[in-house]
């Protein structure tokens, strides 16, 4: 990353004590917009990428910022956004000092995903799916409660 943040749209705090840090979220209006900002970030996507979330640690001379999130409007949902967040979950708490999430330890369920964070997409591809359907269902049962 090249030390410059993208155009920010807000913030969000993954602690009470909003001090503690932020994370800087960008929703460009398209995905080759928002593919332009993560490569003016110093961000490279891939072909594919429908979203992005990296850690700020070491690369980003922003004080507090813990990550930086890319989204596109065009390609919003619930799910998609969960599973970015999922990612910053997970340096939020290595940048906490609360310890390295030793997610690397583990095998992939998903043979797509070999490199060295696997077993995180993988987290993350499950919550997506979770909270994806969980939010399917609650609004095909027209919100109702048992």
């Amino acid at each position: 990353m090249t030390g410059t943040l993208p155009p920010e749209t807000f913030r969000v705090h993954p602690w009470p004590e909003r001090a503690r840090g932020h994370v800087v979220v960008h929703v460009a209006t398209t995905l080759d917009e928002m593919k332009a900002g993560m490569v003016a970030t110093g961000v490279t996507p891939a072909a594919d990428q429908l979203a992005c979330a990296v850690g700020a640690s070491g690369r980003e001379q922003h004080a507090r910022l813990v990550a930086i999130v890319f989204l596109a409007k065009e390609r919003l949902s619930v799910d998609l956004v969960a599973h970015e967040m999922g990612h910053v979950a997970f340096r939020v708490i290595e940048q906490s000092g609360l310890g390295k999430v030793r997610h690397w330890e583990h095998q992939a369920l998903n043979p797509q995903h070999s490199e060295v964070h696997a077993s995180e997409e993988t987290y993350c591809d499950v919550l997506e799916r979770l909270i994806g359907e969980f939010w399917t269902n609650f609004g095909a049962s027209g919100g109702a409660s048992s």
